[in-house]
């Protein structure tokens, strides 16, 4: 990676440190309405969703009670292997139908929906097995023990480990809360791991990609995937005493994120991944996923004034996003950085 682009990602971590106290009562608003929103959205929705629920809650709870058989009741495998094995499946499933359409540079089509024209056309066949090696290794040899870890957590705790389901209301609560506790724990290490004694050792490993793929989503230092990867997934579910199937429900959502949030790719009826993308573009912005405390800290001000910030929307269209607001081409880098190839 040239040196003025290292200059640059570090930066974010030691700048603005001027500003940060100034946005701490905002953080604190935020941290008190949010409560109360969350309140309040989650009573608007319940009815709606409890009648769904009604009708099919007992469908899931006769799916789950196979699950307990075949594993004779033993939630302890059940929270290791089957959570692994679910965010391993919700990962790659999505991450290998990305990944192949920047292989195989098919159907031509949706090259036009590349968030980074040029980049990765094909992509680096060396830099791709290096990090399915580096994701896989995260995957089984770091998540295996750390879900074990959480399970005995989960037990201190007085988690909700029953062969009952939980109610919907239960269910959605501890998920929109896991996510708020999620973006919040994330956003601050994340943003830690910019910080210049920190970023040469471990996070620069992750932005070797300047222009990401799916499947580089979890490619990083091990002490990334554990602080910054999966320990703000997991916050939520050990501090509310969270069922199994939550949790599940949690990591898959997570798991299939992270992989549209690097996919490259912003195609019709797909969440956004220029917030993201951004971010690996220019290192010191877009710190977070919802980018309610960027917005907070001033780390999307560049963002928000870049034709990034334009076409961060859903497209309910065929039109590319691109043609409609163009990718400034002085920005684009021409692939992954020379120390991902």
């Amino acid at each position: 990676m040239p040196r003025s682009m290292t200059r640059e990602a570090v930066k974010g971590g030691a700048t603005g440190s001027g500003t940060f106290s100034s946005t701490l009562t905002k953080v604190a608003a935020a941290a008190t309405l949010g409560p109360l929103l969350l309140l309040a959205l989650t009573t608007v929705l319940m009815e709606p969703l409890q009648h769904a629920w009604g009708t099919s809650g007992s469908f899931w709870q006769k799916q789950f009670d196979k699950v307990l058989v075949a594993v004779d009741h033993d939630f302890l495998k059940l929270f290791v292997f089957g959570t692994a094995g679910l965010g391993y499946v919700t990962y790659w499933l999505p991450g290998a139908f990305f990944i192949l359409l920047d292989l195989v540079v098919w159907p031509e089509a949706l090259r036009q929906y590349k968030v980074q024209p040029g980049t990765n056309e094909p992509v680096s066949n060396r830099a791709l097995i290096k990090a399915i090696l580096v994701v896989n290794f995260n995957h089984v040899v770091l998540a295996l023990p750390f879900l074990w870890g959480c399970y005995q957590l989960m037990v201190l705790r007085g988690a909700d480990l029953t062969p009952v389901l939980p109610s919907l209301p239960r269910v959605v609560f501890d998920i929109l809360v896991s996510l708020l506790l999620k973006e919040f724990v994330f956003y601050y290490l994340h943003r830690l791991g910019h910080h210049r004694h920190l970023y040469k050792y471990i996070h620069k490993i992750h932005h070797e990609w300047q222009s990401p793929v799916s499947v580089m989503a979890d490619y990083g230092h091990p002490l990334e995937h554990i602080f910054i990867n999966m320990f703000p997934v997991y916050l939520g579910p050990l501090l509310l005493g969270s069922h199994l199937a939550t949790v599940w429900l949690l990591v898959a959502i997570a798991s299939t994120g992270t992989i549209i949030n690097h996919c490259g790719y912003h195609l019709p009826f797909f969440p956004s991944p220029e917030f993201h993308d951004y971010h690996h573009l220019k290192f010191t912005e877009c710190y977070g996923n919802l980018g309610l405390l960027d917005y907070l800290h001033g780390t999307d001000r560049k963002f928000r004034q870049s034709s990034y910030y334009l076409r961060h929307r859903t497209l309910y269209g065929l039109k590319p996003l691109t043609q409609t607001f163009p990718v400034d081409k002085s920005t684009t880098p021409s692939g992954v950085s020379k120390k991902a190839t």
